[in-house]
């Protein structure tokens, strides 16, 4: 079954790498990624709406019904998968993986998180809100 919410290369390999995009990502992000991996690795790329093909659907605006979305639409599949979440994108896979825990669903094997500090953890960097233009 095809669903919007994927494009995938390599779909028969046994390894599969999700990509979950920041906001406002596209899959052109990642155009690198096929010619870095060997054939055994395929990609999964998360498209949610309003981006890419599905560009004149109305985006989400909350995390829940996007999770809850994603997540009926996701495949069931044996192999080896990994979730790759950059910025926003790592929360969208971790929120992903909590409710696959929670339905006692298949778990990624590893889940990377780019460019976005640890849930539950203080941010690094100082914040940067109340600086006037020329300060920041």
């Amino acid at each position: 079954m095809t669903s919007p919410w994927f494009q995938h290369i390599r779909p028969e390999a046994p390894i599969r790498i999700y990509l979950f995009p920041r906001i406002g990502g596209r899959i052109g992000d990642f155009r690198s990624w096929p010619d870095l991996l060997p054939p055994s690795v395929g990609l999964s790329f998360i498209v949610p709406p309003g981006r890419d093909h599905r560009v004149t659907e109305a985006p989400f605006r909350r995390m829940e019904p996007l999770l809850e979305s994603l997540s009926a639409a996701f495949p069931e599949r044996e192999g080896t998968d990994i979730f790759v979440g950059y910025s926003m994108g790592s929360w969208v896979a971790l929120g992903l993986l909590l409710i696959f825990q929670t339905q006692q669903r298949k778990l990624p094997t590893q889940l990377i998180v780019c460019s976005r500090h640890a849930p539950g953890t203080p941010n690094p960097a100082p914040p940067t809100r109340h600086l006037s233009d020329l300060e920041f």
